[in-house]
């Protein structure tokens, strides 16, 4: 009793304090808009850093047995969001809340087309609320994209013009099914901080009640601090996505570039190992899948999604079929394990 009394006096006199900061910092007209936020985020999360509880066995128990009845009363559909891809949707019960999962590939391999194919099944069709954080391509882009899946015109033909009658018709109710959606996009393309994005992920999230992100891509975030080392700079991007995934409860799904060095060693499967710049991406991921798809040669449809990492389930492949034309992977009646 007496100890929780200290704890408890302790927290009201640090929150005095990070409240007298924040409130002299944004009387200074020389602190930034970002600066704050990042004080006010540090102030809501403080009470977590300061009070750490722990559970008996019998309460873990409990927590074990409300998990496995929500499992039975899903009768075996995903616990998470779930993709297009039936395997995939199997091997990891969807993409899952308060976790982050990393999907990587090679250059021009289809990294954004698969990240705007689950936004496209989540948010689209099944109606979940979805942040997406552009950092290489505009919103108008991605949209560009999203409109020549769901239409099944080809993205050239929207690009350049060339659509007929029918394609503009299809267009236009795409759009239509689109605008209704729940979706919001954050344009990085001039540069997002980690500290910056991760305190808009919980914005979104406590405001609009935001359930998936999707970020394009992970290496293009910039660092809050620079280091002599490159694999410093990601590991704390990577980290302070990973926490916003955990304190948001949010389905985090991050791109992430493979090494090109790879790519010399023709006809090898992507492994772990390849993920451009720092370990640490593997460290703070719950799950990894890696792209896998020959970009020359007779058959550069046939891809495999390659379960890498997985904490709470299997790891093996799922292969899908790449359709360029509409930027689509669809499933395949072929898997393999």
């Amino acid at each position: 009793m007496f100890a929780e009394w200290v704890i408890e006096a302790y927290m009201r006199r640090r929150f005095q304090k990070l409240a007298g900061e924040i409130d002299d910092k944004a009387k200074d007209p020389g602190v930034s808009g970002d600066q704050i936020e990042t004080m006010v985020r540090e102030f809501m999360s403080e009470r977590h850093r300061i009070h750490v509880s722990g559970i008996t066995c019998a309460q873990s128990l409990e927590q074990f047995i409300k998990s496995a009845e929500k499992a039975h009363q899903l009768q075996g559909k995903p616990s998470g969001v779930a993709t297009r891809w039936r395997q995939i949707n199997r091997m990891t019960g969807g993409m899952q809340y308060g976790e982050q999962t990393i999907i990587a590939a090679r250059p021009s391999i289809g990294k954004t087309a698969i990240g705007m194919n689950i936004v496209h099944q989540a948010c689209i069709l099944d109606k979940v609320p979805t942040l997406v954080v552009s950092l290489e391509m505009t919103p108008a882009a991605l949209q560009r994209r999203l409109i020549a899946d769901e239409a099944s015109v080809p993205i050239s033909a929207i690009r350049d013009g060339a659509c007929n009658e029918g394609d503009f018709k299809r267009i236009m109710a795409a759009q239509v099914k689109i605008r209704k959606a729940p979706m919001w996009f954050i344009d990085g393309t001039n540069g997002i901080s980690a500290s910056k994005l991760a305190a808009e992920v919980m914005r979104f999230s406590s405001n609009f009640g935001i359930r998936l992100v999707v970020i394009d891509y992970l290496q293009k975030v910039l660092p809050d601090e620079r280091h002599e080392k490159r694999t410093y700079e990601v590991a704390s991007v990577s980290g302070k996505l990973r926490a916003a995934a955990v304190q948001s409860k949010v389905a985090m799904v991050t791109l992430a570039q493979l090494n090109r060095e790879a790519e010399s060693d023709k006809g090898r499967k992507p492994r772990i190992s390849d993920l451009a710049d720092s370990g640490q991406i593997e460290r703070d991921a719950d799950c990894i899948i890696m792209i896998h798809r020959e970009r020359s040669g007779e058959d550069t449809h046939t891809t495999e999604l390659i379960i890498g990492k997985q904490r709470d389930g299997e790891t093996g492949s799922a292969m899908v079929h790449f359709d360029g034309k509409f930027c689509r992977f669809s499933d395949t009646t072929h898997e393999v394990q």
